[in-house]
Formats: C-alpha cells, structure tokens, sequence
C-alpha cells in the first residue's frame, strides 16, 4: 500500500505504530528505532550409529553445541548510543530422535540474530545512501563471517533515531507519566516498512506480558491510550 501510495504521489506526513513499547508503566517509553533480524537455519550432518560403538559414529549433537558455544560466546560489538549490542539467540535445537542408544545422523538448529543498526555510527556519506547495514565488529564480523557466510541478506529497515515530533503531548492529567524515554529495545515491527515513507513513532500499551501466556493489558491504560492518541489528532491537526 505504502509503495503505490508513494507511485501516485501521495505523500504520508507522520505516523504513529500502536506496538506496546511502554516497560513497568504506561507512558515510560517511546521507541524510536529498532535492531535489524536475520534468522538462520542451520542443518549440521554426521555418522549415525550404536552408542555402544562411539568409534564408528559421529555425533552432529556434539558439533551443533560447539558451534553454539562458539558462536555465544564472545559479544560481537558494543552497540552504540542508541542501540543494544548485537546478540545471537538460539530459538531450537530439533533431533527428532526417539531412541536412547543411537546417536543420531543430522541435527537442525535456528537462531534469530538481532544486529546491531548503525545509523548513529555511520559516516555521513554512508548515511546519505539511505537506511543502515547491520555491522557486527572486529573479531565478531570475521566469526560472523566464517559462521554464516558472506553476502547474506540483511536487514536494511533502519529508522533514524531521535526525530523529534512536536505534536506529540506532553505529560499532562491526561497522561501523567514522565516524558517517555526514547529506546530502540525489543523486537522489529511494522514501523520498518513504514520508516521509508514517513517519519514514524511507536506508543502503546505495557508490554511486560507480551507473547506470554495470559498475555493481558490494564482496561485504565487501554483508556488513557485512547485519550493520548485523541491528543496527537488534535495537536497534529491544530499545528
């Protein structure tokens, strides 16, 4: 939608992503930003055999949990002035194997790697060619590298951190909290489509129970948020 809009001239002036950005209470947190994702499919292959005979066998558990170790334990940057440091997360290790004495012939893994964006530590002439590469540093580009290999697709949805929104409210009786902190913590979302047509924001809800079981938001802060969003309308429109 966002590119035929843009085909026919149509030009979005700002944006707002109802992601539930907030942290302990309604109202502390703003994300400006987020880490880029590349997920990664890993199949490690061995010799599947009688673990009463480990000379005859070679055993991809053994080689994946290595690799994991490898591949955890050393950070790879930093992170910089707005953004955490990158990190690779495993998310599964599947066997499939139901018997106790074989050791199995293949193993798969998955690990999602948050990247660090480097917008904010990017030269200006690497700037001005449009969103941020990922770059993890030093040490951890070449095990990066030698782990994944090179030319693999990266995220490139970056948004220019602390873009200030004048229309935004301030704290007021209708939204008592402090002013928000402004952070790039937390998963992607939307907003990196979006980032590329208009300046955007994310506000919204507690996310202290998101993607848990029970997940639940505060009937109250349903309701504040609903007034804060009337705010930005009429502060918005009134400018």
């Amino acid at each position: 939608m966002l590119k035929r809009l843009a085909e026919r001239g149509e030009k979005i002036d700002a944006c707002v992503v109802g992601e539930p950005t907030s942290s302990k209470r309604f109202g502390d947190m703003m994300k400006i930003g987020r880490r880029g994702s590349m997920n990664v499919d890993m199949v490690v292959r061995g010799v599947q055999g009688h673990v009463g005979y480990p000379e005859r066998l070679d055993n991809p558990i053994h080689r994946l949990s290595a690799l994991i170790e490898a591949l955890v334990r050393e950070p790879i940057d930093k992170g910089s002035t707005h953004f955490q440091p990158t990190s690779l997360q495993f998310t599964t290790v599947d066997v499939g194997n139901k018997a106790t004495n074989i050791a199995p012939g293949m193993v798969r893994g998955a690990l999602q790697h948050p990247v660090q964006r480097s917008v904010d530590v990017q030269d200006a002439a690497g700037a001005s060619q449009g969103a941020a590469r990922p770059r993890p540093c030093g040490a951890g580009r070449q095990r990066h590298d030698r782990a994944f290999g090179r030319g693999l697709g990266r995220d490139r949805s970056s948004r220019r951190p602390g873009r200030s929104a004048s229309w935004w409210p301030a704290p007021s009786a209708t939204w008592p909290a402090s002013r928000p902190e402004l952070s790039t913590t937390g998963g992607t979302s939307d907003a990196r489509f979006i980032r590329s047509y208009c300046p955007v924001l994310e506000f919204g809800l507690v996310g202290e129970t998101m993607h848990k079981v029970d997940e639940k938001s505060a009937v109250a802060d349903l309701r504040t948020l609903t007034r804060v969003y009337e705010t930005v309308l009429d502060r918005y429109f009134a400018a």
